[in-house]
């Protein structure tokens, strides 16, 4: 991967995990935080907007829907905007639970100890040098496992092992010369490898082959129908940047996904979903004008 590729990765992968991390000032917790809901149930009436801090909405509602399966999360993105994202049940098959055969335990403690200052909440968010040695010291982990981080992913019965691997894919050589051997895992059983897969698939799908940026869209469009928040931006994203750079794909989903992107764009007000594809639906109408 090209010194500035493997860059641009690291900083939108760190930006990330910044959104992921950044708490709630109290302003914000003060705040209307808009509601955007996926649920099918009518019977459940759901406001456009609360006053409530968003934890605090989503620890009553999942309260009063104690046994139903539906899931509640707070979205935050860069200038304060923050929502809460309410989905129906996964039903689809979820991942077995830790089996400690084959869990090499010592690999993901070394993962989850240099991605710790990220996900500490009771220390201030890195700063740009400490996030530049953070990220230094994942891609040496990540060089030096790369090898066998497919493998790991494919074989190990341990999800604490899986979710490490799949968090090292996107600073390996793997997110460019070797993405397709990813391309499987953009549809798991298990939420954080599908995160790692995507965010990896997201900065190679302008590198494959036109018949596997293709299979990178139909999977993706699989991926997006999953009710969760996490699911349906970064499918998004793989289908974006796979329709940048590639007139064929933009062909593709006007003749098979205009219809799911337009319910994305009707229910969705959030930048990176309902935003994002009204941005697609735009770039296959114009790209099929005469």
């Amino acid at each position: 991967m090209p010194t500035f590729l493997g860059h641009t990765v690291r900083t939108l992968y760190l930006l990330g995990l910044a959104l992921a991390v950044m708490p709630l000032s109290k302003a914000q917790e003060g705040s209307t935080t808009r509601i955007e809901s996926w649920l099918h149930q009518p019977a459940i009436g759901v406001a456009l907007e609360t006053t409530l801090p968003p934890r605090e909405y989503c620890r009553d509602f999942l309260e009063r829907n104690a046994g139903s399966g539906l899931r509640c999360g707070v979205v935050r993105y860069p200038g304060g905007l923050v929502a809460i994202t309410l989905d129906e049940p996964d039903t689809s098959p979820q991942p077995p639970s830790d089996q400690k055969t084959s869990c090499d335990e010592a690999f993901a403690v070394q993962v989850e100890q240099a991605e710790a200052p990220f996900f500490d909440r009771t220390q201030p968010f890195p700063d740009a040098k400490h996030r530049t040695d953070i990220s230094a010291n994942l891609t040496a982990i990540a060089d030096q496992n790369m090898a066998r981080l497919v493998t790991l992913l494919d074989e190990s019965n341990c999800a604490r092992v899986r979710k490490a691997a799949a968090g090292l894919l996107r600073f390996t050589q793997l997110c460019r010369g070797a993405a397709t051997q990813v391309l499987p895992f953009l549809n798991d059983l298990d939420f954080t490898v599908r995160n790692g897969a995507a965010q990896c698939i997201n900065t190679a799908v302008i590198f494959m082959s036109p018949a596997d940026r293709l299979r990178a869209t139909d999977l993706a469009f699989a991926q997006m129908e999953r009710p969760n928040h996490g699911d349906r931006n970064k499918a998004l994203a793989i289908i974006s940047n796979a329709m940048t750079a590639d007139p064929q794909v933009v062909a593709h989903v006007r003749a098979h996904y205009q219809p799911r992107l337009q319910r994305i764009a009707d229910n969705s007000a959030l930048p990176n979903v309902g935003g994002l594809a009204k941005e697609l639906l735009a770039k296959a109408s114009v790209s099929a004008a005469p």
